[in-house]
């Protein structure tokens, strides 16, 4: 039988993707750039630079992006769509304007 902290600790080796309607999936995210113009210059990060990004997390169209380190850009985060892969090995695609957060694994 899993433990509360065993099933926590599972979940960890697995992004984490947080849906406007309040559904959870922790798969493997497919997606590994995202991109973030800002007024001083354009960032293209790699998904192990992140810790997560938060779709409107101050009002509409401003996204937050969290560095691993706790640096943090605020900012419209480009994403047409993200694409996970299921336990089964499938591949499921969601519309960036569906996603609330998204958490990447440690």
């Amino acid at each position: 039988m899993d433990t509360t902290a065993t099933a926590r600790q599972r979940t960890r080796s697995f992004d984490r993707i947080l849906l406007k309607n309040g559904d959870i999936l922790s798969r493997h995210l497919q997606t590994k750039t995202f991109t973030l113009p800002i007024s001083y210059g354009t960032f293209h990060l790699e998904t192990p630079q992140i810790a997560y990004i938060d779709f409107d997390a101050r009002g509409k169209n401003l996204d937050v992006l969290v560095f691993r380190f706790g640096d943090r850009l605020s900012g419209e985060v480009e994403v047409e769509s993200v694409e996970f892969m299921m336990k089964a090995r499938e591949r499921v695609r969601f519309d960036g304007e569906t996603i609330k957060k998204i958490t990447f694994k440690r």
